[in-house]
């Protein structure tokens, strides 16, 4: 079985994700399903039909625990 390579990399630094381009790096829109390994200070709380979700930068993000630690998963419905 072959693994497909993505079509291109996200990068993700200080809440901002990113690709890297000819001209050096840009800003790209959080890409549905991203996970992170943290949220820089500043996330609102939300809540959505009951459920919660920090927002930041216009990107919400769902609180996870994988393989025993805490992640942010990009929601993007939330926005």
């Amino acid at each position: 079985m072959r693994n497909a390579k993505p079509k291109h990399i996200c990068h993700y630094y200080a809440g901002t994700f990113y690709t890297k381009s000819s001209d050096g790096f840009t800003v790209i829109v959080a890409p549905d399903g991203a996970i992170v390994q943290n949220i820089p200070d500043g996330g609102e709380e939300v809540e959505i039909e009951g459920q919660k979700y920090v927002k930041y930068n216009d990107t919400c993000f769902q609180s996870l625990t994988q393989e025993g630690k805490n992640v942010y998963q990009v929601v993007k419905w939330c926005q």
